[in-house]
């Protein structure tokens, strides 16, 4: 049942599969997964993005370090692909900002921005946005998120770029719950 964009499996159908020892979801948009999936040997339900916590029936089981590893696996995907968004809104609405202060409001070193005036001075200013914002989340490692992009976006006090990473950050909350 893979790459079939379900969204949910029907128990009672579940429970008549009694005699199948691996099931593959991988490639849903599942929102959880009945317990009753974790009765099969092999469960694989990689790449469901919507999914973000395992049945509580299942949490009290056995089986809890190897399901909170695999969800927080499925939530670091999520904030992936929601700072990719973010930064893509950034690039493309980020409109009355100077590059110097952007730079500046990154707190990048001054061999970084040295680096950066040399080698890409003569890009259009999409791709220097960009290019800033890959070498800000190079720097942070981790601390780079998708909530960090939507705080530094409210600092800046771009009113139509922080609508719409308002806008998508509701979207991608509403398809989380």
């Amino acid at each position: 049942m893979s790459y079939n964009l379900l969204t949910s499996i029907d128990n009672n159908r579940l429970k008549q599969l009694k005699n199948f020892k691996t099931i593959i979801l991988n490639g849903n948009n599942f929102t959880s997964f009945p317990s009753i999936l974790y009765q099969f040997e092999t469960l694989h339900i990689n790449e469901n993005p919507l999914c973000l916590a395992p049945p509580n029936d299942f949490i009290n089981d056995k089986y809890i370090s190897a399901t909170s590893n695999l969800y927080v696996q499925i939530n670091d995907k999520y904030e992936e692909k929601l700072f990719e968004i973010y930064q893509q809104i950034f690039i493309e609405n980020l409109t009355s900002y100077d590059i110097e202060n952007l730079s500046t409001r990154f707190k990048l070193s001054k061999t970084d921005m040295n680096d950066f005036r040399e080698k890409y001075s003569h890009l259009k200013r999409e791709n220097k946005i960009e290019i800033l914002l890959n070498i800000w989340k190079q720097k942070r490692g981790s601390l780079a998120n998708s909530d960090a992009l939507y705080k530094f976006a409210q600092l800046i006090g771009d009113k139509n770029l922080v609508q719409k990473m308002q806008k998508t950050y509701l979207l991608a909350r509403k398809i989380r719950i």
